[in-house]
């Protein structure tokens, strides 16, 4: 984050510099497991029908799960025509 501070990174999108958002810091990643967690945990166990969650716990885990998505999700701004 401190290495790209105020420039673009290759893997965010045009026109979105990095920068240092302290609330956020504070109030999603510090205060993330007293304030959020529970209320995320209760949204993500009531899900509608049809809709199910995938929870991924380490890097290892995305690693995996982003491995077995199809390669049709590579290129997500090019549209398909039959």
């Amino acid at each position: 984050m401190i290495r790209h501070y105020g420039r673009e990174r290759g893997d965010v999108g045009p026109g979105c510099p990095e920068w240092f958002d302290l609330p956020f810091l504070r109030d999603w990643v510090w205060a993330y497991p007293t304030h959020s967690r529970a209320r995320h945990a209760a949204l993500m166990a009531d899900l509608p029908a049809g809709i199910h969650a995938v929870i991924l716990r380490s890097t290892a885990e995305v690693k995996k799960f982003t491995a077995g998505l199809p390669h049709s999700l590579d290129r997500p701004n090019e549209v398909e025509t039959p």
